[in-house]
């Protein structure tokens, strides 16, 4: 039997709390991110935080592209990092498994006004697949291609 209890809490509370454990549990993890603070940001996400790690919480003015660029150099430094995005509904997360993929979900992404995070993972280089030479080819994010129908 388990010492620990299940409680109804909300999502913004479920949030706060990861963060602040593992505040606690790694002393040099930051949160960057829009509007940390006052009480909490705009949705209270972040209420009590700055109070508690004050030195660890950097406000960002709204430029998303720096936001993800300071966080992925603060990891790669080594330590957890959060990066908060505020207006991360208008940001596409790529990661194409076919080569038809790559090149058309790519050529969306540079063609696109919102910023994209694109993945490739370094396995699938060598993977070979189907490909059409229609330079004006891109495909939409947001759809799925149905390899095969369920039942």
């Amino acid at each position: 039997m388990s010492a620990y209890s299940l409680r109804e809490i909300t999502y913004r509370d479920a949030i706060r709390e990861a963060l602040a454990e593992e505040m606690e549990r790694h002393p040099g993890m930051i949160i960057i991110g829009e509007d940390l603070r006052p009480g909490g940001g705009t949705f209270g996400v972040h209420a009590g935080l700055a109070e508690r790690f004050d030195a660890r919480m950097f406000e960002s003015p709204i430029s998303e592209s720096s936001i993800v660029g300071v966080a992925l150099g603060a990891a790669m430094a080594g330590g957890p990092m959060v990066a908060e995005i505020m207006y991360s509904d208008s940001m596409c997360v790529a990661m194409p498994a076919t080569p038809a993929d790559a090149k058309g979900l790519l050529k969306s992404a540079l063609r696109g006004q919102d910023p994209v995070i694109f993945f490739e993972p370094k396995l699938l280089y060598a993977t070979k697949g189907m490909v059409s030479d229609d330079p004006g080819l891109t495909l939409p994010f947001g759809r799925a291609a149905i390899a095969r129908a369920g039942k």
